[in-house]
């Protein structure tokens, strides 16, 4: 109960814009709910939970590694299509895309991955669905970041 509690507390820090209260308080979620060995379901809304916070602060080199080595585990306690580890698919792609000092091959790993997961999206959820939309907008500025790549290595 307190960690559902501080789960609502976070967000609520987060709807102010006090993005690093939220952060704060999501890294102390998730480590209490790791150790009390919180249900995987559960575990890994935490993780997606703090990969967005990570982003807000600007520490997308750390989200991305943070859910590099979060992905695999979700996938096999909730399945690939399970809406959650869609989600942090969805942060992890935007993670590679926005880090700091972004390679060219971060930007097309982020494409790649953007594309799949908007199929999958559009499979599950249909055309019209927000998550499937949030997901094509986020490919496209992927695609655009991806051109602004090319454009200047041209030059």
């Amino acid at each position: 109960n307190i960690l559902v509690a501080q789960t609502n507390i976070a967000l609520c820090y987060y709807k102010l814009g006090r993005h690093q209260e939220a952060l704060d308080l999501r890294r102390e979620i998730y480590a209490r709910g790791l150790a009390l060995g919180v249900p995987s379901k559960d575990l890994f809304i935490d993780v997606l939970n703090l990969s967005w916070s990570m982003k807000e602060c600007g520490l997308c080199a750390e989200s991305k590694s943070f859910l590099r080595e979060q992905l695999p585990a979700a996938r096999r306690a909730l399945g690939a299509d399970h809406d959650t580890v869609i989600q942090l698919r969805w942060q992890h792609a935007d993670a590679l895309r926005l880090s700091d000092g972004a390679s060219r091959e971060d930007v097309v790993e982020a494409v790649t991955l953007l594309e799949e997961l908007s199929r999958t999206t559009q499979r599950i959820y249909g055309t019209s669905h927000p998550l499937a939309n949030d997901i094509r907008n986020t490919l496209g500025w992927a695609r655009e970041t991806l051109a602004a790549f090319d454009t200047s290595t041209s030059k």
